[in-house]
């Protein structure tokens, strides 16, 4: 695993690895153009669980991941897990599936806080980190729960510019009992 600090609006951050290590472009017996990206195995886990709808492939992601995931939780002595919402609705959220996984293993509390704006399924389609940084400011609210723990995990499936991740680390960050915030992604886009 290729693992990365990713920085921003929190205390720490972490990138378990790369969302792919390179791209080809394929041409398809219609000609057709189509990007084949090459991806590590954590990558290649992700896609299979968030694309083809996989379940066992989140037991992969969390067995390839146990031995960081320990790692960063004992460093940051995590109280609480909240997932980032996913922009789609799928069968299977990896990410909350993942967060869910963690959660269960380590005795942590899992608690789905945040509520995502409709405005925030574009993000895709939006190039630059400031365009996206912007697109975003606003895109969270908290569900009506008490948070009353220090130290609280964000959990996400990709970086890309960390618009997402900033946005709601601004909100979780608001509450006052919460002391540090921490990110775990599981992957990385080199485009960034």
């Amino acid at each position: 695993m290729n693992v990365q600090n990713i920085t921003g609006e929190w205390t720490e951050g972490t990138a378990l690895d790369w969302h792919y290590t390179s791209k080809q472009y394929v041409r398809s017996e219609s000609g057709e153009l189509h990007i084949h990206k090459v991806r590590p195995a954590i990558a290649a886990a992700l896609h299979a669980a968030k694309y083809d709808g996989e379940v066992s492939a989140v037991v992969t992601l969390f067995e390839h991941s146990l031995p960081i995931v320990t790692s960063l939780l004992n460093k940051w002595q995590v109280d609480l897990i909240v997932p980032i919402p996913p922009s789609e609705y799928r069968n299977v959220q990896p990410v909350y599936l993942y967060a869910e996984t963690i959660g269960k293993h380590f005795g942590l509390s899992v608690l789905d806080t945040l509520l995502k704006s409709t405005r925030s399924n574009g993000l895709k389609h939006v190039k630059s980190k400031a365009e996206r940084r912007e697109f975003m400011r606003g895109a969270f609210q908290l569900r009506p729960f008490t948070i009353t723990q220090k130290n609280v995990l964000l959990v996400d499936d990709t970086f890309h510019s960390g618009a997402t991740l900033s946005a709601a680390a601004k909100v979780i960050s608001g509450i006052r009992s919460v002391a540090n915030l921490y990110v775990l992604t599981i992957t990385k886009s080199p485009d960034d």
